[in-house]
């Protein structure tokens, strides 16, 4: 599951350290867990967020999901911004081992 979001800051600054909005963890984690109802597949999420000034890759397991944080640079050509999509369920191999391959719709003509 994907869920693109906007925000100036996409992360916050608390106690000294730069974190995750919690919120977006909190509905994301409903997502999915509501979604997994559904199937015995296992369910994983991404929370997406337009690049702004700093580039982000960051993953948890909340409660057996895999959650990625990360940041596209929407300021590259369109093929770039397709391919690095591709990259980010590239790069989760539970992605790619349940899907076998990407569908036609997903390669870069």
């Amino acid at each position: 599951m994907i869920d693109a979001k906007f925000y100036k800051d996409v992360l916050v600054h608390s106690h000294g350290s730069d974190k995750v909005k919690s919120g977006n963890l909190y509905q994301m984690l409903a997502y999915l867990q509501h979604t997994a109802k559904g199937t015995r597949a296992p369910v994983d999420g991404i929370l997406l967020y337009p690049m702004n000034g700093r580039s982000i890759r960051l993953h948890y397991n909340l409660l057996g999901h895999d959650v990625q944080i990360v940041t596209v640079d929407l300021s590259q050509s369109w093929p770039a911004i397709h391919a690095e999509l591709l990259d980010l369920l590239v790069d989760d191999p539970a992605i790619v081992s349940r899907a076998g391959s990407f569908p036609e719709a997903m390669t870069l003509n």
